[in-house]
């Protein structure tokens, strides 16, 4: 089950990077839309209708992720993935800032600013100390 959502992705002609952002964002709108209506049901005493609602945002988190065949070990295998990812961007940066400014474009580009900008400062600051081992 290891490979299990790379796979099923694959035989959908499907793309991880572009496909898990996407699932993971509507998972958490549904989720976060039904914990609020939850919220307002419970505050508003009605217990029975915030039960309801707490169901159908884990029948709609189920759906998602079974339809993409995602179980849980496919999801830490890519959050295990995706830091070691990060972690290896980081120091590829703290080593060469300039890669780091190259992909902080690249992240504008797609439309990923937060992203960017994190990796911009990172990048300045690898700059500065990159100078200062050089000195």
């Amino acid at each position: 089950m290891r490979n299990h959502l790379a796979t099923a992705l694959s035989a959908h002609n499907l793309d991880l990077v572009t496909v898990l952002p996407d699932l993971t964002r509507r998972v958490l709108d549904v989720a976060n839309g039904a914990a609020e209506a939850r919220e307002e049901a419970l505050r508003k005493g009605q217990t029975v209708q915030a039960v309801r609602i707490g169901d159908a945002e884990i029948r709609a988190i189920a759906t998602l992720t079974h339809r993409l065949g995602i179980d849980d070990e496919d999801v830490l295998d890519q959050l295990d993935a995706f830091a070691a990812l990060a972690q290896a961007v980081g120091q590829v940066i703290r080593t060469n800032p300039e890669l780091g400014f190259i992909l902080a474009r690249r992240l504008r580009d797609l439309e990923a600013h937060g992203l960017a900008d994190d990796v911009e400062q990172h990048a300045h600051r690898s700059r500065g100390t990159t100078e200062l081992e050089n000195a």
